[in-house]
């Protein structure tokens, strides 16, 4: 915010007089215009500090918050559940058959008989079958630690992407004060018939696009603001806190040593795992069945009371052909499962040799802009103004210097959000997005 009061306004000009008394007697309104420029935007800078460190949600906090409050993490947790209690379904053996008969079998005198068979898969059957659904427990398992990495990227990535909103928003405010005081200096600088008419038309131009940039990034702060909100999973008051700074959020810097490790890989491996063991179970399918029964029969009173027999019988898959198919197929999802396994560590080794790549890119330009760049245009900036309020320069000459240091200073801004994204997205790949 940016707050322009008589009270205001009047302190900071006696200020002015006060450090330049060069000036004393001889500032027009356009210098004490531009004097008062200078102290608001020292002024401004402080109370944008004090507000930012109110309430502020850490980086680190943002993590706990998501994984705690997104319910993608909650339904992961709650499908390994059930796929767990399916292991416990592998030994799944067949309904018992009772019958009774009732009747005149051999007579005109009655009978009456008794009979219960139960049929059974090979022992091997169901111990590849409670292989098969391990395997799809382990999966499931593997999506916890796959929605928790996702979610921590896209979480820590929200954040960034906000902090650098609001960055933005700080040099477009400075930016837009600078504008404000400049078309009152060419309004006055017109009147006064120090120049004409173009220079006030050009600067008021330039402020109005200033104002739609600064009023659009604005409007992307509230759409970033939402998406943050979506994936903490928190209600509407949410804009009530503020963020790190994006100078201050810290990240673990790559190490070159560090292979691709990332649970979306290890999925992918479960699934070749899972498919196997139930092309396993599939051709065990082949195998016959058992049967066991017994049966017994009491014939008329005179006859014989009580014939008993044990029974049992095997289950040959003569028509064997569509379980042989599926077995087939199945094979067939095993090479795919394998492929996608490798184009994904393909894929994922490629995309860490560029973020490593581009690591070092990044930190060259960062060690440029705070090394070089940024600490010789504010000392320029310094100089322009002591420059000044010694009547040794005018003020479109300082104008121009601080026009300098916003370009450089956005353009910091721009590599400084580019170099922490791409350390998250090592981080996703190399299974640290903890550190």
């Amino acid at each position: 915010m940016i707050f322009y009061s008589k009270f205001f306004e009047k302190t900071t000009y006696q200020r002015a007089l006060a450090c330049c008394p060069k000036h004393n007697n001889r500032l027009k309104p356009v210098g004490t215009i531009f004097l008062i420029l200078i102290f608001n935007l020292f002024f401004i800078s402080k109370i944008n500090a004090q507000i930012i460190n109110n309430q502020i949600l850490t980086i680190k906090q943002a993590l706990e918050i998501s994984k705690k409050n997104n319910p993608l993490i909650e339904i992961a947790i709650l499908e390994n559940k059930s796929t767990k209690m399916l292991v416990k379904t592998a030994y799944d053996i067949p309904k018992t058959d009772f019958s009774g008969q009732y009747g005149n079998v051999n007579d005109f005198r009655v009978d009456y008989s008794f009979n219960i068979s139960q049929s059974f898969a090979m022992p091997h059957v169901y111990a590849r079958n409670k292989a098969f659904l391990e395997s799809q427990s382990n999966i499931t398992n593997k999506n916890i630690d796959v929605q928790t990495q996702m979610l921590m990227r896209d979480t820590k990535l929200a954040y960034i992407t906000l902090a650098y909103i609001y960055e933005k928003n700080v040099l477009y405010q400075k930016q837009d004060s600078i504008f404000s005081i400049l078309e009152k200096i060419a309004n006055a600088r017109q009147k006064s018939g120090e120049t004409s008419k173009l220079e006030y038309l050009n600067i008021q131009q330039k402020a109005q696009e200033l104002k739609f940039f600064y009023a659009q990034n604005k409007q992307e702060t509230n759409l970033r603001i939402i998406q943050l909100q979506k994936l903490l999973y928190v209600p509407n008051n949410f804009n009530n806190f503020n963020i790190e700074n994006l100078k201050n959020i810290k990240l673990a810097k790559p190490d070159t040593n560090k292979k691709v490790n990332f649970a979306l890989l290890d999925q992918k491996k479960e699934f070749i795992e899972a498919q196997k063991k139930y092309t396993n179970w599939q051709k065990s399918l082949l195998s016959p069945d058992l049967k066991v029964g017994y049966y017994t029969m009491q014939e008329g009173e005179e006859r014989n009371k009580n014939l008993h027999v044990l029974q049992l019988g095997v289950a040959v898959p003569i028509f064997n052909q569509a379980q042989k198919k599926r077995v087939e197929e199945s094979r067939i999802l095993e090479k795919i499962s394998e492929e996608n396994y490798k184009n994904t560590e393909t894929q994922a080794t490629f995309d860490l040799n560029f973020i490593a790549k581009q690591h070092e890119k990044q930190k060259l330009a960062l060690n440029y802009y705070e090394n070089e760049q940024l600490p010789r245009l504010r000392e320029l900036e310094k100089l322009a103004q002591s420059a000044y309020k010694n009547g040794e320069t005018g003020y479109f000459e300082v104008l121009q210097v601080q026009f300098s240091v916003f370009n450089a200073e956005m353009q910091y801004i721009q590599e400084l959000n580019a170099y922490l994204d791409n350390l998250v997205h090592w981080q996703y790949f190399t299974g640290s997005l903890e550190e």
